[in-house]
Parts: C-alpha cells; structure tokens; sequence
C-alpha cells in the first residue's frame, strides 16, 4: 500500500516490530510471513 501512495494504515517502524501498523482481516483469506528481520 505504502508503494502506492496508499496511507489508510499507520506506519511506524517498517519492519513489524512495533506493532503500529497491526490491523485485523475481518473476512477473507490472507497469508502470514515474516514481520520482523
């Protein structure tokens, strides 16, 4: 999203670790990888 000029989701450290931009999938599918290096 944030490649797209997209800001509908706060940002904060970019790498997961902080948890800023934690959201919750109310419906669909989606897939779980790596948050943090």
């Amino acid at each position: 999203m944030e490649e797209q000029g997209k800001r509908c989701v706060p940002v904060g450290c970019r790498g997961g670790g902080c948890g800023l931009c934690k959201v919750r999938v109310l419906s669909g599918d989606y897939q779980c990888g790596r948050m943090s290096c």
